[in-house]
């Protein structure tokens, strides 16, 4: 999700969505968000576009390493991102 979409964003309390030891990860100490992964309702990560030639290349930072399953269904959101904004 990008950095300041409502569901991190809307929320005073994100400790539903998001771990408070996670909280600096996500937010800086500037109130600067940070786009952020979504699995089943959790921030499992932040990511950040990279744009090299004529490729955007999404790159990742996880929380805990994830699943092999999880982590296809991300790789596959990525192509889909860097189609979208036709790199």
């Amino acid at each position: 999700m990008p950095a300041f979409d409502e569901f991190i964003i809307s929320y005073k309390d994100r400790r539903a969505s998001l771990p408070h030891e996670n909280h600096h990860k996500v937010v800086s100490n500037y109130g600067i968000f940070r786009p952020i992964i979504v699995v089943n309702g959790q921030v499992t990560g932040i990511w950040k576009r990279t744009i090299k030639k004529d490729k955007a290349v999404p790159e990742t930072t996880f929380f805990e390493r994830p699943d092999k399953t999880t982590a296809g269904l991300i790789e596959k959101a990525a192509a889909r991102y860097s189609r979208f904004i036709e790199k």
